[in-house]
C-alpha cells in the first residue's frame, strides 16, 4: 500500500488482486493530481476505482443546495471520474427526488446514511444513470453541450460566443457566482436557464462532462 499526499490532498493507492483503488480522505481546491487530466493520466496506469471517504449532504428539496466549496470539488471529482470512465464510490448523508434529478448524469451513490432522505430517490437515480446523459465536447470556436437528464427530451447548446463560452469554462472548474455574474451576466443567466450549472452558496459548478472516454451509448450521440 503506498501513501500519496499532494497540496491537501491524502490519499492511499490500494492494489487489490486485479483493480487498483484510489482513496480519497480529504481534497482542496488546489489539489492538481486529481484534476481530469491528472485522471486520465491514473486510469492509464491502471486505475480503475476511486472511493470517497467523505459523505455529502444532497438535499435539495427545497430548491436550495447547502454544498460547500470543498462539497462541490468532490461533485466534481465524481464528474471528472466519470468522464474518465472511472468506476466511484460515494455516499451521502441526505438525498433528495430534486438532487437525483440534477446529478442523474453522474455515477449512483452506494448508500444513503439519513432516514429522511426521499425514499425512492437512490433508486431512481440507479435505475436511470447511464453514461453520456450529460456531457459536453470542444470544437474549435464553440463547446458543444448535450442533456439528456430528462427522459422526455434532448437539449442541445452550440455555445460559441465570448458569453457563454467564457462562463462555462469559468464554472467548469468552479466559480464564485458573483465573479461569473459581473464578468459574463447574459451568458451565465442564459445557462443557468437550461439548469447548465449547480449553484450552492457563493460558488457555482458545471456538473456536465467532458466526453473523453469511448465509446459511449448510442442514445447519448
Amino acid at each position: 500500500m503506498n501513501s500519496l499526499a499532494h497540496k491537501g490532498v491524502v490519499t492511499q493507492l490500494r492494489y487489490g488482486s486485479h483493480e487498483p483503488e484510489l482513496v480519497v480522505d480529504d481534497l482542496l481546491a488546489s489539489a492538481e493530481d486529481l484534476t481530469l487530466v491528472g485522471l486520465q493520466a491514473r486510469a492509464k496506469d491502471g486505475l480503475v476505482r476511486v472511493t470517497i471517504k467523505r459523505s455529502l449532504n444532497l438535499d435539495c428539496s427545497d430548491g436550495e443546495w447547502s454544498l460547500s466549496h470543498l462539497d462541490l470539488e468532490m461533485i466534481r471529482l465524481v464528474r471528472d471520474c466519470s468522464s474518465c470512465g472511472l468506476e466511484v464510490n460515494w455516499t451521502a448523508s441526505c438525498l433528495s427526488n430534486e438532487a437525483v434529478r440534477q446529478l442523474v448524469h453522474l455515477p449512483p451513490v452506494a448508500s444513503v446514511e439519513d432516514y429522511k432522505s426521499e425514499p425512492d430517490a437512490l433508486s431512481f437515480w440507479t435505475e436511470n444513470y447511464r453514461y453520456g446523459l450529460y456531457y459536453w465536447r470542444k470544437g474549435p470556436g464553440f463547446i458543444y453541450l448535450r442533456d439528456s437528464r430528462k427522459s422526455d427530451k434532448s437539449t442541445i447548446l452550440v455555445l460559441n460566443d465570448a458569453e457563454t463560452l467564457g462562463c462555462f469554462n469559468i464554472c467548469h472548474t468552479i466559480s464564485r457566482t458573483d465573479v461569473a455574474v459581473q464578468r459574463w451576466p447574459e451568458g451565465f443567466y442564459q445557462l443557468d436557464r437550461e439548469c447548465a450549472f449547480l449553484s450552492s452558496g457563493l460558488y457555482s459548478l458545471s456538473t456536465a462532462a467532458q466526453m473523453v472516454f469511448w465509446p459511449v451509448p448510442y442514445s447519448a450521440l
